[in-house]
């Protein structure tokens, strides 16, 4: 349609003014001017001619068209005029000023208008340029941002890969280290290696995740920086208009932020669900139910209850389950926590989430339904101003063929009144589509001024309430975290002062009282030893199985422990039946005997520590599957009765060796037992070897030899000083801490860093 008008337009365009013509003539070559540029330009010039042609005329020549010119004044009442976005809707003149009361472009008649009284205002491309100016600044600053981010990201890249490195030359400095052990550390060189690169692994996701956030932020910022240069770029106008998208990106980031706050109090929330989880499960772990002391004291003798009932009321172990009992307590807390924070934050603002998120929702389907409306009503004012632009058109041909008509000589009266009630029905088509198109005209502008003064001011100011209810929201939710966990304070601190109490209630005197009154005796210390005369054979002969082993029994009874003599092994052999008085023959079969019933229960037993032992790896490679120290008593037992196995095993093979029998097949103590016996767990008191000596001590035999890299003072507690080069014995392994136990030349023992030695 503006290709046809443009075309129209130049057909009835002036040479000379190059206007539309105004009372236009013909000369006689058929070229057409204003009648008014004609006379002007015949003055200026000595000869008349045609100013396009220079063809010669006369005065009598020009001839006036009264179509032609009612066709001309037609096209200039309907030539459309061009509709700018720079021109106030209400004043109609163009927008010079920029309004920063406001916040809009203004002209000239709005500033002195009283609704813009008062108010700041500068020029319009004053205004454009310091926003611009703003604007520059910050990009500035996010240039500087987007560089630090890139090394950041350079930075974080370089360490990951000097991370990398660090792992491979620890890992080929282990691999080399262990190569030098023997096959029995094999196993345990791959565990050492497994459990490194589980280390490392977490610290590798760790930098992976601060990479990938790291490039999400740079696309992010180089995409918002990109928009930011688009828009810098547009119209001054549409700069300063156009910010509905930011609206409703800046509203949706706000119902983010409120669900990520709603995440965080329920992780927190679940946190702390688990913390008091596990405080009740240390509770119950360490309650005196099930505990080895409880079960010991069952077999204590009915004379002496009341001794234990004294026991049950020392003050030490009764505040400890005190403290259990308090701890229980601090973790019903927690949970009375978790649960109030859960309540009273996260179900709360999660119902506020949604109707926020469907008000929001509401609000833009207005601005989306008004924005409709408004483009329809522009399509409806795009087709009939089509229609009428089409309709005139055709009145304009029906009136040129009436003019043809009528000049036609050979046209009869009836043609010509024909072609003319073709022509006034045209026209008034036309004119019904005129009027049409005003009406149209006159309903977009209505509908342009309620949509960009009424509906969407409504609309934006909506979300701005719902904005502010938003933020207050959040910010009574941070208060609400603050005191849902102040409230539970007190309470804790009650549970810690009565812990506190208990502790202070101990009396340590009475306790000790306590334990001398139950265990004391009262025996008698042994008598004497009588001296043996030797000198007499016959006595000599006749207490050689007797009255020689006295003493020794008698002094073995004295350094004996009270719970092997209260609670004696089901499984020692019974030491009434004296094989002695046997003959040789009966006697060695019942050696034999007893010997091999010995050997099958030590090989069972052996086979049950294996297990413990295997299990108690896997327990250790795998936490979920169980607890690896819930394994350590019955290893400690297991070990113990192979120490005891293994004594009895000896003393039967002596017996019948000196009966004339056969020895017995000895069966060395596997890696397994070794480690068990060489467990700095086992407590002196419970010495595997004292069912086989009388004495309690300890022997340590060294597994290697190390030496010495750097030079350490030992000044801490149970550390031993050591210098660089020296040679040391290694007692003992690093448990997982960090620490080795070595020995010097001169008998000295103590712990070192096991990065400050080299195994030899």
């Amino acid at each position: 349609m503006a290709d046809a008008l443009a075309f129209l337009e130049e057909d009835l365009t002036c040479l000379i003014c190059c206007d539309i013509f105004t009372e236009p003539v013909t000369l006689k070559c058929s070229h057409s001017l204003c009648e008014e540029c004609l006379q002007r330009f015949w003055k200026t010039q000595d000869v008349l001619q045609c100013p396009v042609c220079r063809k010669e005329c006369s005065h009598d020549e020009p001839t006036k068209s009264l179509a032609f010119r009612a066709l001309c004044e037609s096209f200039k009442k309907r030539k459309p005029t061009a509709v700018s976005r720079d021109i106030c809707p209400e004043h109609k003149e163009m927008f010079k000023l920029f309004c920063f009361e406001d916040q809009q472009p203004i002209c000239v008649v709005c500033y002195t208008s009283k609704k813009h009284e008062d108010h700041k205002c500068s020029p319009i491309d004053e205004a454009a340029e310091n926003v611009k100016e703003d604007l520059k600044t910050q990009m500035d600053r996010l240039q500087a941002t987007l560089a630090d981010l890139n090394k950041a990201h350079e930075s974080c890249v370089k360490q990951a890969e000097l991370s990398k490195e660090h792992t491979s030359m620890t890992e080929n400095q282990i691999k080399k280290e262990f190569e030098k052990l023997h096959q029995f550390l094999r196993d345990e060189e791959e565990k050492y290696i497994r459990s490194f690169h589980e280390e490392m692994e977490p610290q590798d996701q760790k930098f992976k995740a601060i990479i990938e956030k790291l490039s999400k932020l740079i696309s992010d910022l180089s995409e918002n920086m990109a928009a930011v240069w688009q828009d810098m770029e547009a119209e001054n106008i549409t700069f300063l208009q156009d910010q509905h998208d930011v609206i409703e990106r800046h509203t949706q980031s706000g119902l983010d932020l409120l669900e990520r706050y709603v995440k965080f109090v329920k992780e927190r929330a679940e946190i702390e669900q688990n913390y008091a989880k596990q405080l009740r499960n240390l509770s119950k772990k360490y309650s005196r139910r099930g505990v080895k002391e409880d079960q010991d004291t069952k077999n204590i003798p009915a004379d002496r209850e009341s001794s234990q009932n004294v026991l049950t009321r020392m003050s030490n172990q009764q505040a400890f389950q005190d403290v259990l009992n308090q701890l229980n307590d601090y973790a019903a807390q927690r949970e009375h926590l978790s649960e109030s924070m859960t309540l009273s934050i996260c179900v709360e603002l999660t119902r506020n989430l949604q109707e926020l998120r469907q008000e929001r929702k509401n609000h833009l389907c207005d601005v989306k339904k008004a924005q409709q409306n408004l483009e329809t009503t522009f399509k409806q004012l795009e087709t009939s101003k089509k229609r009428f632009e089409k309709e005139w058109r055709e009145a304009e041909k029906a009136n040129q063929q009436t003019e043809r008509v009528q000049q036609d000589v050979n046209s009869t009266k009836a043609d010509v009144e024909k072609v003319k009630q073709q022509a006034h029905l045209r026209v008034h088509l036309a004119e019904d589509c005129k009027n049409e198109y005003a009406l149209q005209l006159q309903r977009y502008n209505k509908e342009q001024n309620g949509f960009y003064f009424l509906e969407i001011p409504s609309a934006y100011k909506k979300l701005q309430e719902m904005e502010e209810r938003r933020i207050r929201m959040l910010a009574e939710g941070y208060v609400q975290f603050s005191e849902t966990e102040r409230n539970v304070l007190p309470n804790i601190n009650k549970c810690l002062d009565t812990i506190s109490s208990t502790g202070r209630n101990i009396n340590e005197k009475q306790d000790t009282m306590a334990l001398v009154e139950q265990y004391k005796s009262g025996a008698v210390p042994p008598a004497d030893v009588e001296f043996e005369d030797y000198s007499q054979t016959v006595r000599a002969a006749t207490s050689d199985n007797t009255a020689t082993h006295l003493p020794k029994v008698r002094i073995k009874q004295l350094f004996l422990k009270k719970n092997k003599v209260t609670s004696p092994d089901k499984n020692l052999p019974s030491s009434l039946e004296d094989i002695s008085r046997l003959p040789p023959d009966q006697r060695r079969r019942r050696l034999q005997e007893k010997a091999d019933d010995i050997q099958k229960e030590l090989q069972r037993e052996t086979e049950q520590s294996e297990a413990l032992l295997k299990m108690k790896g896997v327990y250790e490679q795998n936490s979920q599957l169980g607890d690896p120290s819930s394994l350590q008593p019955q290893i400690i037992l297991t070990a113990h009765n192979i120490a005891r196995l293994r004594g009895e095993l000896s003393k039967y093979q002596v017996q019948l060796t000196e009966a004339g029998g056969g020895m017995l097949q000895y069966t060395p103590p596997s890696s397994e037992y070794i480690t068990v016996l060489s467990d700095p767990s086992v407590s002196p008191s419970e010495n595997i070897y004292e069912c086989e000596f009388d004495e309690d001590f300890d022997i340590d035999v060294p597994i290697g030899q190390c030496k010495a890299l750097y030079d350490f003072d030992g000044s801490s507690e149970g550390a031993l000083s050591m210098h660089a080069g020296e040679q040391l014995s290694l007692m003992q392994e690093d448990q997982g801490d960090g620490w080795v136990r070595v020995q010097r030349a001169n008998g000295g023992m103590g712990y070192v860093p096991a990065s400050y030695i080299q195994i030899i």
